[in-house]
């Protein structure tokens, strides 16, 4: 797996970005729909964006619904999902890079809740 650095005279965003390396579940949105979901994984997130890494093509432009499995419990019991809408800013390889639009947190429910993060296959050298 590839570390993010950033260098900070470079950095550009506004916000802090923080690492969260969670399992997610993306839904590429069409306008009859949602197209497709899939299962990825969080690399690192800020209050504007989310660094995402799937074994799934995204294309610039693309709205997606992005929900997060949270670390934290709701009164310490709830499991918590955070949802996310949003567009595809930039694409890299397994990597997408995710605008903010809207975002809240869910209950999660049983039917979310991966048990691990996806395998991602990583490049060959």
């Amino acid at each position: 797996m590839q570390k993010h650095r950033i260098d900070p005279k470079t950095e550009r965003r506004q916000s802090l970005r923080v690492p969260l390396e969670q399992a997610a579940v993306v839904s590429v949105l069409e306008r009859g729909g949602t197209r497709e979901s899939f299962p990825a994984r969080t690399l690192d997130m800020s209050s504007n964006g989310i660094l995402l890494e799937c074994d799934r093509e995204l294309r610039r432009g693309q709205r997606v619904e992005v929900a997060v499995c949270w670390p934290a419990k709701l009164d310490g019991k709830s499991q918590l999902k955070l949802v996310v809408l949003g567009r595809i800013k930039r694409c890299d390889g397994n990597q997408a890079a995710v605008s903010i639009e809207k975002k809240e947190f869910r209950t999660a429910g049983r039917t979310f809740a991966p048990s691990a993060p996806p395998a991602i296959a990583s490049p060959k050298d």
